[in-house]
């Protein structure tokens, strides 16, 4: 039997992809506030993708790296960049959608079957 995360390979997936709806209605709600509780939901599905037997130890990591980590710091650099334009901004709001979901996406695709091997 595999060992890790018992449930569908669906279920981090699906909690990491919530980030984004999750850091949309806490912007909206706060008017620019803590963005803590996307980040929570994120790291909450960065843990199930990590105990999940669904996948290998690189795909993990790399599947954290693109979800987790690269958005953090394409944030934290936005912040602390002084006098970005409209362009900038947009492309920094695009990079923030589409990291998580081109990792959810890849992931998805490189997922073992149910009978695989274990880590």
């Amino acid at each position: 039997m595999r060992r890790g995360w018992p449930h569908s390979p669906v279920t981090p997936l699906v909690t990491l992809a919530l980030s984004i709806p999750v850091a949309l209605v806490n912007e909206l709600l706060n008017h620019g506030g803590s963005a803590l509780a996307a980040a929570v939901v994120r790291l909450v599905g960065v843990v199930m993708l990590c105990t999940s037997g669904w996948w290998t130890g690189t795909h993990k990591d790399l599947g954290a790296l693109v979800v987790f980590v690269l958005p953090a710091v394409v944030a934290v650099t936005a912040v602390h960049a002084s006098g970005l334009g409209t362009a900038a901004l947009i492309v920094v709001n695009v990079l923030l959608l589409a990291l998580p979901l081109a990792g959810c996406g890849w992931l998805w695709r490189v997922r073992r079957s149910p009978a695989g091997p274990t880590r």
